[in-house]
């Protein structure tokens, strides 16, 4: 997602994309692993955030230490 300058200070934005898992697959952690070994790889290369654009298994991202900041629906910001 880039580099952006806040407040004079660079801060480093990045995050995993799409995960998915195929149904005869799901349940045995190759997905959370995949989220995990690129979120160890963006601290490894400076980033400051990641982040996920959207999801709708929060509580799964939580278990790698994820937290949700912003919801929203077709309305807007809750």
């Amino acid at each position: 997602m880039g580099v952006r300058n806040i407040s004079g200070r660079e801060i480093k934005i990045g995050g995993p994309g799409c995960v998915g898992t195929l149904p005869e697959y799901r349940n045995k952690g190759i997905g959370l692993t995949m989220v995990k070994n690129v979120t160890q790889i963006l601290k490894d290369e400076g980033y400051n955030y990641s982040y996920i654009h959207f999801t709708g298994v929060a509580p799964w991202y939580e278990k790698l230490g994820y937290k949700t900041s912003i919801k929203w629906n077709k309305n807007g910001v809750m």
